[in-house]
């Protein structure tokens, strides 16, 4: 056991945090600090943030299996529930709201947005794998579709296919 009463400084004769500062000279990437663990499936390295001794926030990651690890975000909750509010995958899956992300960001609960989202051609916002939106195709027009009708916008010019119907839009101009 190593007890220090006061701040403890490596690499530093002038610790200025309360509690430890570790110090590196240099401009190129260097590590301060490393967790390093056996390579046991299973096993988790954590920081964790506590007041008063209660665990209030945690920084975790595990190795889950072979090539498969996870890093996630802990916080208690105002409940003193745990609730694990981000969560990241070596897949480079991404989880809000959920610790099995099935895509690059995968949010489950609302999400508040001041801004643009910004689709690249042929994305699209779909609602299921039969009803979508595709805001620009390749031309710059825009879809609204359900898996048998749907509108077509190239403006000045609107077309709507029927449900039913396999090709051919009604057209419709000014």
């Amino acid at each position: 056991n190593l007890i220090v009463e006061g701040n403890v400084g490596i690499g530093t004769t002038s610790p200025n945090a309360q509690g430890l500062t570790i110090r590196r000279e240099g401009s190129n990437e260097q590590t301060l600090l490393q967790l390093d663990r056996p390579n046991t499936v299973g096993l988790k390295t954590n920081i964790k943030f506590s007041v008063a001794n209660i665990m209030v926030g945690k920084i975790q990651h595990e190795y889950a299996a072979s090539n498969y690890n996870h890093m996630s975000f802990t916080l208690r909750s105002v409940g003193g529930a745990d609730i694990i509010p981000l969560w990241l995958e070596n897949s480079g899956n991404v989880g809000i709201g959920t610790t099995s992300p099935s895509s690059k960001l995968d949010v489950v609960g609302d999400v508040a947005l001041t801004g643009d989202i910004i689709f690249g051609i042929n994305g699209k916002l779909e609602y299921s794998s039969t009803h979508w939106i595709t805001p620009r195709d390749s031309a710059g027009n825009m879809h609204l579709r359900t898996s048998s009708g749907g509108i077509y916008l190239d403006s000045p010019l609107v077309y709507i296919r029927e449900a039913g119907a396999t090709s051919n839009y009604s057209k419709f101009d000014n």
